[in-house]
């Protein structure tokens, strides 16, 4: 008691808490190992086996999902494959049009410069090179119809030297007026 007597208050405060926790820790402790509680303390024998590594729960459906993950990119890769794939076909076939539109347009220049070339000879009144003719028109057994044509060339230069409009030629030798315009425009 005398020991008591010696201690101050707040000491002895101090020293009842202290007690009072450690007994709630202790019943605490009580319940997890009678099975009160949803975990309980291993026993001291397991705390010399290795505890087994589990995935945790969101681990599990790991492989699924990177299986999952995989088909969808193959099914992307084969979908932009086949796109990239309809896409070079088209322009292969663009290239194909375009090829044979610029060989189109090259022969029709040089039978365009080839009648220019007879339609010059015509109007100048100088058989040229190759005769009347271009060697084209003369292969082909066209050559009448392309002296027809300067002929009529002739005709229109000839009349619109002289101030014709072009509608006033159409009308004198029964053209429409835009053949007449047209061929008034190659002369330039």
């Amino acid at each position: 008691m005398l020991l008591l007597a010696q201690i101050e208050f707040t000491t002895l405060l101090f020293l009842a808490g202290l007690v009072l926790t450690c007994g709630v820790l202790l019943l605490r402790t009580h319940r997890q190992l009678s099975g009160g509680s949803r975990s309980a303390l291993p026993s001291p024998a397991t705390f010399s086996q290795p505890r087994p590594q589990s995935a945790p729960a969101h681990h599990l459906d790991s492989p699924r999902n990177v299986h999952k993950w995989e088909v969808e990119m193959h099914d992307l890769a084969r979908e932009l494959q086949g796109q990239l794939d309809s896409k070079i076909v088209i322009i292969e076939q663009l290239l194909r049009d375009a090829k044979q539109q610029t060989d189109r347009l090259e022969a029709a220049i040089s039978r365009a410069e080839s009648r220019r070339a007879v339609d010059d000879d015509v109007m100048s009144g100088q058989p040229s090179a190759e005769g009347a003719q271009p060697a084209s028109a003369r292969a082909n057994g066209k050559t009448e119809p392309v002296a027809r044509a300067s002929r009529r060339h002739a005709e229109i230069y000839s009349l619109a030297d002289e101030g014709l409009t072009s509608a006033a030629i159409a009308s004198r030798l029964g053209s429409p007026i835009g053949e007449v315009e047209l061929i008034l425009g190659l002369r330039r």
